[in-house]
């Protein structure tokens, strides 16, 4: 199996020298965290799902080939805008990828990673788009994609529950893409005519939902899928009317071509992808004593 993995990336310095104390997030923020997250993104994306993986043999003291029951090529991407980025301080030797500099508006970006992909079209089994603060740690991640997609055809796209944790609150962990207003996506979908799916997964039924908010800041889509989207009007249309760029670059374009479904929150962590950043959770949880 071929992935192709892009980016979007930003980190303003000039907004960290402003206010060093401020929240992580694409314009700015803690430049030692924002690396750590980085590149435990792009580690975690790599080890996971690449196959340099051995078992070692205590006895003879040697390592064996381990996970070869498919063989996983990874491409990885990541697109910046002029030299308003991190990945200089990654110092990673153990992972490749190209950066595509441009100077396109950060907020931008991600359209810059729908053109990169279109430009590679034909050559991956999936094409990949990911915040930079996305991690995924379930090795059967793609397994579930092509096996719903099996059960339910690529007309639909199951997107994965986005949550954070975080060591400031008594809960352990937070799905943070609750609820959005109606009229955010209802120029582009009826949610009337999307019904529960339920699909049984090792011997669980499982419920799907088109839940009320299909951002993920993520969207994984197969061959087929991608080829039907790159020829769909809405492809690099330059529509930002779903909360704004960052937003509508992950999702608006998904959204208008597909019926986008979700683990229901009962089984939210059938497909799930961590937020690196505990901003949602700490500001929730905040007055806690």
């Amino acid at each position: 199996m071929k992935i192709l993995l892009t980016i979007p990336h930003f980190f303003g310095p000039s907004e960290y020298a402003q206010d060093k104390k401020k929240k992580a997030g694409s314009g700015g923020g803690d430049i030692e965290k924002r690396v750590k997250v980085i590149r435990c993104a792009l580690r975690s994306f790599v080890h996971i799902f690449g196959y340099r993986q051995g078992l070692f043999d205590i006895v003879r003291g040697s390592v064996y080939p381990a996970n070869q029951r498919e063989r996983t090529e990874i491409t990885i991407f990541i697109c910046t805008s002029n030299n308003l980025h991190l990945l200089d301080q990654l110092n990673e030797k153990e992972i490749e990828f190209e950066k595509i500099s441009s100077d396109v508006d950060p907020k931008k970006l991600g359209f810059l990673c729908h053109s990169t992909m279109r430009n590679l079209q034909g050559q991956f089994d999936y094409y990949c788009y990911m915040e930079d603060d996305l991690i995924i740690q379930d090795p059967f991640f793609f397994n579930k994609l092509k096996w719903f997609n099996q059960k339910m055809g690529n007309d639909y796209v199951l997107l994965p529950n986005r949550y954070e944790i975080s060591d400031k609150s008594f809960m352990t962990k937070l799905y943070v893409d609750g609820n959005m207003p109606d009229y955010w996506t209802k120029p582009h979908r009826d949610l009337s005519l999307l019904k529960d799916v339920y699909l049984e997964y090792l011997d669980i039924k499982i419920k799907f939902h088109a839940s009320p908010n299909p951002h993920s800041g993520c969207f994984f889509l197969n061959k087929e899928q991608f080829d039907a989207w790159s020829s769909n009007p809405c492809f690099l249309d330059g529509d930002v009317s779903l909360i704004g760029p960052l937003e509508s670059a992950a999702t608006l374009g998904i959204l208008k071509c597909f019926k986008t479904y979700k683990a229901a929150p009962e089984y939210a962590n059938f497909l799930e992808v961590l937020h690196g950043d505990s901003r949602y959770m700490d500001k929730l949880f905040s007055n806690e004593k």
